[in-house]
């Protein structure tokens, strides 16, 4: 992935990046089944906001777009506890940013719900749990879903719970 980042304040961060510019313009022969990717565009902003000594909220926004599908928004809420164990939600969906007339009118009108969880057991490692929910036109498509993470980092910083 490509791109740049902007650390305004230490609990301030915004940043704009992209993946896959260089491999939609690979040309393989006419006989290679090698998929060629578009690229995908993100602006993503947040901010860390104490509100006491042990309890943080770390609201922030993602923008994502592909000129090919609908552009979706995601607002998300953490409330961070004594540093170890993040509770948040996420909502997800689509907005019009600029005339797509390709695609199917009730794509645009896609909702998900995100309930997030992460438990941060050390500085290097954390385990979390999310369920996923479609509440708008994909509500028939999916019962749900739910993710396990598990994390771990290789490196001298602190793990961001």
């Amino acid at each position: 992935m490509h791109g740049w980042g902007l650390l305004l304040r230490q609990q301030v961060v915004c940043r704009i990046s992209s993946d896959n510019l260089i491999t939609q313009f690979y040309k393989g022969s006419s006989l290679s089944f090698i998929p060629h990717p578009k690229p995908h565009y993100y602006l993503t902003a947040g901010i860390l906001a104490p509100l006491s000594e042990n309890i943080l909220l770390k609201p922030s926004f993602l923008i994502k777009d592909d000129r090919a599908g609908p552009t979706s928004l995601d607002l998300t809420m953490f409330v961070i506890l004594q540093e170890k164990l993040s509770i948040g939600c996420s909502y997800r969906t689509a907005i019009k940013l600029y005339n797509k007339s390709y695609l199917q009118p009730d794509l645009e009108q896609a909702i998900h719900w995100y309930l997030l969880s992460r438990f941060c057991k050390s500085k290097n490692f954390s385990i979390g749990y999310g369920y996923d929910l479609s509440v708008g036109p994909l509500q028939g498509y999916s019962g749900g879903t739910h993710e396990i993470t598990i994390g771990y980092f290789f490196g001298t910083k602190n793990l961001e719970c």
